[in-house]
């Protein structure tokens, strides 16, 4: 993927969420339309007025194109995760010229610039695997805990927003690397299990690959390649589906509930999305684990 080829929504401002326009990434990024305003806004002392002045600028969903800002509205995901790293979260950090030459080292950063305060930095790192958007993050977040960094939680979400800033010294790199890592893939600590545990859990050894939010992206990707889509006309019948695939996956219901919710449209509303979850929620039973999960995706992927 090539960062200069990569088309992105925007929204006029941080508080629309809806008629996004699509733009080029990196022409919104090298814009000076709303320099004076961000001027402002760093020499502003008052916090309440920056926030006021922030609100006023447009902004860019970096992960991708949307129909609309919600996470079910995705229509093309852009192959890059946005980091901010915040003067709020990382205290220690004294100056961020500093952080940026260090940063410029990984060869997987793609791009790296001042945020609109100037008191932080927005990140720019293209994944391998962009359906595995948050488990990518999971990864992204302890790698540069351990660089001592610490990410805005946020940015887990694929359709966070970036509001308009410029920076004449930023940093761009367009070859590079896609990050690989996932969170099954980062090491953790074991804890020790008795014996019972381990007899009680062996079937289910392999069922902490996952979070909710990856198995059900996972189990979509599998519906979608088995030619199943929401879309009208076939709604319900997906949400249907849905709903029964994730209860036999062992996705909490809170978690299956909140992401059929986003899909609610004007003539689809969120009391029939939450009757047809609730009914085929709980009529299917658990069945599989992630490994399974992930043997079956792969297998329609084929």
């Amino acid at each position: 993927m090539n960062l200069k080829d990569i088309q992105v929504s925007c929204f006029k401002h941080c508080k629309e969420s809806k008629n996004p326009t699509t733009v080029n990434l990196v022409d919104w990024i090298n814009c000076t339309h709303h320099k004076k305003q961000v001027d402002l806004i760093r020499t502003e002392k008052n916090k309440d007025n920056r926030d006021r002045l922030k609100r006023m600028l447009p902004a860019i969903t970096p992960s991708g194109i949307f129909s609309e800002r919600k996470k079910g509205a995705l229509i093309k995901h852009s192959g890059f995760i946005c980091l901010d790293i915040d003067l709020q979260d990382n205290t220690s950090i004294t100056n961020y010229d500093d952080l940026s030459t260090e940063l410029i080292k990984i060869n997987n950063i793609a791009y790296i610039g001042k945020s609109v305060s100037g008191n932080g930095l927005f990140v720019l790192i293209p994944v391998a695997h962009p359906e595995r958007h948050e488990s990518h993050f999971r990864a992204l977040q302890q790698d540069f805990k351990r660089f001592g960094v610490i990410i805005d939680e946020k940015c887990k979400d694929v359709c966070r927003l970036r509001i308009y800033s410029y920076d004449n010294g930023d940093y761009f790199n367009f070859d590079a690397v896609p990050y690989t890592k996932l969170l099954s893939e980062v090491q953790r600590p074991i804890k020790k299990k008795s014996h019972r545990e381990v007899v009680n859990k062996a079937s289910f050894s392999n069922n902490v690959l996952y979070s909710d939010n990856e198995r059900m992206e996972l189990i979509k990707q599998g519906m979608n390649n088995n030619g199943i889509y929401f879309a009208k006309g076939n709604r319900e019948g997906f949400t249907f589906k849905f709903a029964s695939r994730c209860k036999e996956h062992g996705v909490s219901f809170d978690s299956v509930l909140s992401e059929c919710l986003s899909w609610q449209e004007s003539d689809f509303t969120a009391s029939e999305i939450r009757a047809t979850v609730r009914r085929n929620y709980n009529k299917a039973v658990v069945k599989y684990n992630d490994a399974q999960l992930r043997s079956f995706v792969n297998y329609q992927n084929r």
